[in-house]
């Protein structure tokens, strides 16, 4: 429960810097709403490994931390992951992108942040069940 009440809290400061209709709001909340994804992500791919450990009941399949760094960037792929549909995959990755532009470089594309934060948040909001 603790876990969920911090990923709604990152997602209600994201809202708040969306509300702000500003391109350094809207970066924000991008940078906010991607860590969140990257964070729901690693969660998703432990649980892929506690489950095989369960099931094979002997070493694990990805013993050591390197191969687990592997499996998390495989899954982070985004359309490799059963839960979503394509679509969502397409728009988590081209969000994905724009956050690395905005965060690795500077780039914030000023015409479409805002927009691109909102849907990004909205997708989120909707996933978050889901992951």
């Amino acid at each position: 429960m603790r876990e969920i009440q911090k990923d709604v809290e990152q997602l209600g400061e994201a809202c708040r810097q969306i509300s702000k209709k500003t391109p350094t709001g809207a970066r924000l909340a991008l940078l906010l709403t991607d860590n969140l994804v990257e964070l729901l992500m690693y969660k998703k791919v432990t649980d892929i490994f506690l489950r095989e450990r369960l099931r094979a009941r002997q070493a694990p399949k990805y013993s050591d931390e390197k191969k687990r760094k592997e499996e998390l960037q495989r899954q982070s792929r985004f359309s490799q992951i059963r839960d979503l549909s394509q679509d969502e995959a397409e728009v988590l990755k081209v969000c994905h992108g724009l956050r690395n532009e905005a965060y690795h470089i500077g780039v914030i594309r000023e015409p479409i942040i805002v927009s691109v934060s909102a849907t990004y948040f909205c997708l989120v909001c909707a996933l978050l069940p889901r992951m």
